[in-house]
């Protein structure tokens, strides 16, 4: 019989070997056009194909690879070794237990809720700590993109706002071709907003949501797209919590989308609907030009 690894031996093997036991996951192991790209989805539908009978040794193997990459993209940390298999080790600021995703997989139950609440511990901590993101340990090999995940909430919001971006443009009341998404843009912008909505109880107008959801996607979109490292977030908020990390009531990083720009160890993040709420409530000209110049 043949010793067992060390630990730390045993850990970098198993590092070593992700990308080629994913790469066999992909080609052998799930039907085609499965969807490996780390998502909760992908998760249920792996949970339900390793309910489908007893999988083998390599299946076992390839999907806890990917459950393990899988938790780390939206938990961050790192790859650990423990009893004898690889571990999960989330991003410290969580606080949370080491996953281990092998049980998970051979149990094939728990995957998507493990996913899940990851997901909801990075939400409740980053409403605490704004301008935070989990940071993952590359994985060898794997070319990755380290970017947060972009959560359910946040991903269909965004889509919709794109989608619903021609109409609102046409009826903002100036030539679409303004919109252009440059810096220059958002003195117009200003200016719409303010005859569209020139108090703050308008803003919360449900007559008037559509306008306000579009307002605030542009502005955000034109912070994204002029500022390095600025990228779209969310924290989910729960109606009537007491708890100010999930209360959108108490706490401005939450159920609302945001802004964060991340360049190293600087870090800016902004509200825009509460910027075009302010630009209302100040009046002076170029305030929103202001705020967009703030961020780095």
């Amino acid at each position: 019989m043949t010793d067992p690894l060390p630990a730390t031996d045993a850990l970098e093997e198993w590092r070593e070997g992700i990308q080629p036991v994913l790469a066999r996951l992909e080609a052998f192991e799930v039907p085609p056009g499965f969807p490996l790209d780390f998502s909760a989805d992908s998760l249920a539908r792996l949970e339900r194909l390793l309910r489908d009978g007893p999988p083998g040794e390599s299946l076992v193997e390839s999907a806890t690879a990917y459950v393990g990459e899988a938790l780390l993209r939206v938990g961050g940390g790192r790859w650990d070794w423990a009893d004898g298999q690889p571990v999960v080790r989330p991003d410290e600021a969580l606080g949370r237990a080491p996953i281990p995703p092998r049980d998970l997989v051979v149990r094939a139950d728990g995957i998507a809720a493990a996913w899940a609440g990851l997901a909801a511990a990075v939400e409740a901590h980053r409403a605490a700590h704004p301008g935070w993101s989990p940071v993952k340990e590359p994985t060898p090999g794997m070319g990755e993109d380290l970017s947060p995940v972009v959560l359910p909430w946040l991903s269909d919001w965004l889509a919709e706002r794109e989608k619903a971006f021609p109409a609102w443009a046409a009826d903002s009341g100036v030539d679409p071709e303004t919109w252009d998404f440059t810096p220059g843009s958002v003195d117009v912008l200003e200016t719409v907003v303010r005859h569209h909505l020139p108090t703050e109880q308008a803003f919360t107008d449900p007559r008037r949501h559509d306008f306000v959801q579009g307002a605030v996607w542009y502005f955000g979109e034109v912070a994204r797209r002029a500022k390095q490292g600025a990228r779209w977030q969310y924290n989910r908020s729960e109606p009537g919590s007491t708890d100010r990390h999930l209360s959108a009531e108490h706490n401005p990083w939450v159920g609302r989308p945001f802004i964060e720009q991340r360049m190293g160890r600087d870090m800016q993040a902004t509200v825009p609907v509460f910027d075009l709420e302010s630009s209302v409530l100040d009046g002076t000209p170029g305030y929103l030009s202001g705020r967009l110049n703030t961020l780095l």
